[in-house]
């Protein structure tokens, strides 16, 4: 009986270390996961910052343009394609 307590413990014990090897090898996966997810999602919220920017940035050019040309036009110095290109 010592005998087989002794190899039903040693059965145990490789079962542990298979089990302990390969949650060391999942949680490496899953860290690598984390890593990887995190540097999408700053990528992403940089661009959405940089989409906002240029969003921000478009729609203050189009309420000024308006004014810009009208005194252009006031002051002569609007320039027609057609001007340019002769």
């Amino acid at each position: 009986m010592t005998a087989e307590l002794v190899g039903a413990l040693d059965n145990l014990q490789m079962w542990l270390l298979l089990l302990n090897t390969t949650l060391v090898e999942q949680a490496k996966r899953d860290i690598r996961w984390m890593a990887a997810w995190d540097q999408l999602t700053q990528a992403m919220e940089l661009l959405h910052g940089q989409m906002a920017s240029m969003q921000a940035a478009s729609a203050g050019l189009m309420l000024v343009w308006p004014q810009w040309v009208m005194e252009d036009k006031e002051v002569g110095e609007f320039v027609d394609q057609e001007s340019i290109l002769s």
